[in-house]
């Protein structure tokens, strides 16, 4: 059956996206991230901005965000206030839990951290835990004004918070991230026309999405390698990640403090896996996904993309087939520079690449013909965050 309607036919692309809070040129980026919070929120920033020299110091800081004063979230707020104070709050969080290697985390988050967390996770849909959500998309302001602000460089990116390491390591993680984002957003805006086409799209429409998807593949499947320039694997491992843990890693998980509801949390945290850059192209390809951490407007989109875009269905339908080899394409280009397994291999699955050991990918990459290689079952997602680790 073809893709169903999703909005209205007198309703335009611009529309259809401003509805969903997607930028035709920043896609899920924000566009204009808030970078300072009012007066009253000072001592939330003036711990924020100092927290790599405070952690390399070896100053208490759990006594310090411990005695923050506890700050009602003004129903005024705008929706960019809400988002940084949902990063702040995001970072906060990860001090208190982590930034003290020597003892073991709390079973607890005291009312000044776990009272305006939950106000503003509730306003904006999302969950009370660090997310991609916040410390990428909403995470990012310009070093100067004199630059291309039709672009996202990272090169000429800086952190609004969620900076832990004194090092360049712990910026460039996330602002080489904003840029795969923002060179993503044809790809988005590709998959959103199809959803605006409604039942009216035809295999050529999403056959030329599927290029355009494929293109931006291919851009920042280029731009991955650029991580390995500020950011060594054990320095992210070690120094960069506990940081983005959420409470699941803590046994019996994290209580909110002066909630009604005070059963512990065990909610995961960041992951490039929660992207909605990603969690569309995997919707795109009928990948189904689960949980709620990124903002209600950006999820309800996720969902048109579901629901107006099965491709087997498409395929299956009256209309042409979509070309097997493009759809297989998209799938595999995120697996190119693998190494092989096999010489006389014949079948390929990614989601198995995951189990063997870093030292094997230092073995020769080499050319594999699509006539010859079977993908089997994996979504986007997994495929994107595997070639991530290399």
């Amino acid at each position: 059956m073809p893709p169903q309607t999703v909005v209205s036919s007198s309703s335009s692309l611009d529309e259809f996206l401003t509805q969903h809070r997607i930028s035709p040129r920043f896609a899920f980026l924000l566009e204009h991230p808030e970078e300072r919070l009012p007066a009253s929120f000072a001592s939330w920033h003036e711990i924020c901005d100092s927290l790599p020299d405070l952690i390399e110091s070896g100053a208490n800081v759990r006594q310090l965000i411990h005695n923050l004063p506890e700050i009602e979230i003004p129903s005024t707020f705008t929706y960019e206030q809400l988002r940084l104070a949902h990063l702040l709050l995001c970072t906060l969080v990860s001090a208190y839990l982590w930034a003290d290697k020597s003892s073991k985390p709390p079973y607890s988050l005291p009312r000044c951290l776990s009272l305006p967390f939950n106000s503003v996770a509730q306003s904006l849909g999302m969950k009370p835990v660090v997310s991609h959500h916040s410390t990428c998309l909403a995470n990012w302001r310009r070093i100067s004004g004199n630059m291309d602000k039709s672009k996202v460089i990272a090169d000429d990116l800086d952190l609004i918070a969620f900076r832990f390491l004194k090092t360049s390591g712990n910026v460039w993680f996330f602002t080489l991230n904003a840029q795969l984002e923002f060179d993503f957003a044809p790809a988005i805006v590709a998959a959103a026309s199809i959803c605006h086409k409604g039942a009216s799209s035809t295999s050529s429409d999403i056959d030329e999405a599927l290029d355009r998807i494929i293109t931006a593949i291919n851009v920042c499947a280029a731009l991955f390698v650029r991580f390995r320039e500020r950011l060594t694997p054990v320095e992210f491992y070690h120094g960069l990640r506990p940081y983005l843990w959420g409470y699941a890693n803590i046994e019996g998980g994290v209580v909110f403090e002066g909630l009604d509801d005070s059963n512990p949390s065990l909610l995961p945290g960041a992951s490039a896996a929660q992207s909605c850059t990603i969690q569309t192209m995997d919707a795109f390809l009928g990948v189904k996904h689960t949980g709620n951490f990124i903002e209600q407007k950006s999820r309800s989109y996720v969902s048109n993309v579901t629901s107006c875009l099965p491709l087997t269905e498409h395929s299956s339908s009256g209309l042409s087939p979509l070309p097997n080899r493009r759809l297989s394409t998209l799938s595999f280009i995120l697996i190119l520079d693998f190494p092989k397994l096999s010489e006389h291999s014949t079948t390929l699955d990614p989601c198995t690449l995951e189990l063997y050991p870093s030292s094997s990918l230092a073995s020769q990459r080499i050319p594999l013909n699509l006539e010859r290689v079977e993908l089997r079952s994996c979504s986007f997602s997994r495929q994107f965050a595997l070639i991530r680790t290399m």
